[in-house]
């Protein structure tokens, strides 16, 4: 738990060791910086914006409390999916 797997080696960003970047690392970067992590590789064919909701989704459904922190960075974010998707992986984790 807690990593999202590139599949094509092509795809993977520089520094990304054995192809998987770390979940808390992705959700703690900012838009222009997924985009600038994946310039030129597939991935963007998925906007970042998808790819941060998903990633959200993925930390919810992980049950690493942990990333409540870098989850709730996204809780006021003005893209409404991406926003949706952080109130959903919060709820999920915060505790009671």
């Amino acid at each position: 738990l807690g990593t999202a797997s590139l599949r094509n080696e092509g795809d993977c960003p520089q520094g990304a060791p054995d192809g998987y970047v770390p979940l808390s690392d992705f959700l703690a970067r900012s838009l222009p910086e997924i985009r600038a992590l994946f310039k030129g590789s597939a991935v963007l064919r998925a906007k970042p914006a998808m790819l941060m909701r998903n990633a959200l989704i993925a930390a919810g459904n992980s049950g690493d409390p942990g990333l409540v922190p870098l989850i709730e960075k996204w809780l006021s974010y003005e893209d409404p999916g991406i926003r949706q998707a952080a109130e959903w992986a919060d709820r999920g984790l915060a505790p009671g």
